[in-house]
């Protein structure tokens, strides 16, 4: 039971507040999945006998016009219900999606895309209002931000840069923050307290949606790409919300607006929080402005963060940390600066960040101690008022104990564990340095053809992508698909110059062909590789390795293999 649970049951118990009502008893969870289940399954195929028997009347109308207000209305009095069954209740959502459907059908054929997106935002406005379920609140809530951001945008495809995704969100950023403050304004009023409540859950959802589009606009955060494959990155761009180079025009105000949210979050949290000796927050809140000149993103993601901590919603406060983070993180494939430059820019700001905790962690434990003091101290009653304070060295031991700061019991391990885990990452990363010298030293040289793609320029300089003449590298083959958590295998077959002539893919559990060499295929993008899809080389070098006509490899005996040059005709190195 939390202190506020506490403190309304004793106000109950004491009169002060009238007794709730008996809450009804819950269904049981597997009853209502099942429920949900049901009425899907009764739906979707009524629907579909419906355009079957009717189709070419709902595909040029009017029927889906007629379909889509039925169902809707129908959806709407099932949710907003009481006491029905739980297959009603159930019922109400899939035909109300399927009414929206119908609607939207119809709208689109008599309106242009703007006037389609507005009425459709007016919809989802009205049904946030008339549904009585706070989680549908949410999803229309999220709708509504995304509607409200394809109306903000300029309308152009998404590959002209920045601009669209960062307008859009930062726009809807901005219409969230009002909407919130005229919550806040309606919540101190009786008759507008009702609706301040109806608003809250949407608007959950409405800076969900804001802080993915600030994350999508900065593009791939760190290893995230290789982990999930750069597809999908590889339309939007890696680190889009850092291609912006010069510091004039339009540029520069976009870099000093994320600079000047930074600082107005950061004020807006001292105010309102009003810490003490609040001027030594301000060394963190610079460092943090200057590195969001360098990602437009990173200042908005931190004006939310600070508006969520003011307002307490600790969830989408974490949410918005989490949104952060991955901002930072897309620093690394932006191409805004050379790696180096971006490495001291990110060591700069580190060692300003360790170099401010060291001077403000005194105060700190000063101010913790006062505050842990403060609440150690009992309240004087009457009779403790009148009897004599304890003198000598009694008083001095009792303040003594009472100025002794309490360390909490977890803290005592923080400094080991925090030394273990870097002790831990050293001898990982060392391990992998000895495994890779191991391969490099005891490996056999294996040369593979290549078929290289077009040098594009990226954050380590310039890269080459890389494809490889071997069976089972295509990203869409099918052919030898190994089962979950194994990885392909290529036999390989070498001439006498260590170059690959004759390869074939390995089934799941297939020995190698007498004769041939197992080599050990990596994923990447969706599909297979032979240790990487890519390298990487100097700025400025790029004529130096557009010769490049093969791969050359270190292979191990059980098909472990690494990239260690590429090389020309004649096998050199280049």
């Amino acid at each position: 039971m939390t202190q506020s649970t506490a403190w309304l049951a004793q106000a109950q118990a004491e009169g002060v507040l009238p007794s709730l009502p008996p809450l009804p008893p819950a269904r049981p969870w597997p009853v209502v999945v099942l429920s949900a289940v049901a009425a899907w399954i009764t739906v979707l195929p009524l629907m579909a006998a419906f355009v079957a028997l009717f189709g070419s009347s709902w595909w040029k109308g009017p029927s889906d016009w007629f379909v889509g207000l039925a169902l809707t209305a129908l959806g709407l009095v099932l949710l907003r219900g009481r006491g029905r069954a739980v297959f009603l209740e159930q019922m109400g959502l899939p035909l109300l999606l399927t009414g929206l459907v119908s609607l939207g059908h119809a709208l689109d054929r008599h309106l242009s895309p703007r006037e389609l997106e507005a009425v459709l935002l007016a919809l989802d406005v009205v049904l946030m209002l008339l549904l009585p379920v706070s989680w549908l609140r949410q999803l229309l809530g999220a709708a509504a931000a995304v509607l409200t951001m394809v109306l903000i945008g300029p309308g152009r495809p998404a590959d002209v840069g920045i601009w669209p995704v960062w307008l859009e969100a930062h726009a809807a950023a901005l219409v969230g923050a009002v909407l919130m403050a005229l919550q806040q304004r309606l919540g101190r009023q009786a008759p507008g307290a009702r609706w301040a409540a109806v608003t809250e859950p949407a608007l959950g959802g409405w800076w969900v949606m804001v802080l993915g589009a600030l994350m999508l606009s900065a593009g791939a955060s760190f290893l995230v790409s290789g982990a999930l494959g750069g597809a999908f990155w590889s339309h939007w761009g890696s680190g889009r919300s850092a291609q912006i180079l010069p510091w004039h025009g339009m540029d520069l105000v976009v870099r000093l607006v994320s600079g000047g949210l930074v600082l107005a979050g950061a004020g807006a949290l001292m105010r309102a929080w009003r810490p003490t000796q609040a001027w030594r927050l301000v060394p963190p809140a610079v460092v943090l402005a200057f590195v969001a000149l360098y990602l437009p993103s990173l200042g908005a993601c931190l004006a939310v963060l600070a508006l969520m901590l003011i307002t307490r919603r600790w969830r989408l406060a974490l949410l918005a940390a989490i949104a952060a983070v991955w901002v930072l993180g897309s620093f690394y494939y932006s191409w805004a600066l050379p790696l180096q430059q971006k490495a001291l820019v990110m060591v700069g700001a580190g060692v300003v960040l360790v170099a401010w905790a060291a001077w403000a962690a005194p105060a700190a434990r000063e101010g913790q101690a006062l505050v842990e003091t403060a609440g150690a101290q009992p309240a004087l009653s009457p009779a403790s008022a009148s009897t004599p304070l304890p003198s000598g060295g009694a008083a001095i031991n009792a303040g003594a104990q009472a100025t002794t700061p309490k360390v909490h019991p977890a803290s005592r391990w923080a400094r080991p564990l925090l030394g273990s885990f870097a002790v831990l990452v050293l001898v990982t990363v060392n391990l992998l340095i000895l495994q890779k010298e191991t391969l490099i030293r005891e490996g056999r040289p294996v040369f593979v053809q290549l078929a290289p793609v077009d040098p594009r320029s990226l954050m380590q300089g310039d890269y080459m992508q890389l494809a490889y003449a071997l069976p089972g590298t295509d990203r869409w083959s099918r052919s030898g698909v190994p089962l979950w958590g194994e990885r392909r295998r290529v036999a390989v077959q070498l001439d006498e110059r260590g170059i690959v002539r004759l390869s074939k893919v390995l089934a799941a559990g297939e020995a190698v062909p007498p004769g041939m060499l197992p080599v050990e295929l990596t994923p990447a993008d969706g599909g297979w590789t032979l240790v990487s899809n890519a390298w990487y080389f100097k700025e400025g070098t790029q004529a130096r390795w557009t010769p490049a006509r093969y791969g050359e490899f270190r292979l191990m005996p059980d098909g472990r293999a690494l990239l260690v040059n590429l090389v020309g005709e004649d096998l050199r190195p280049l």
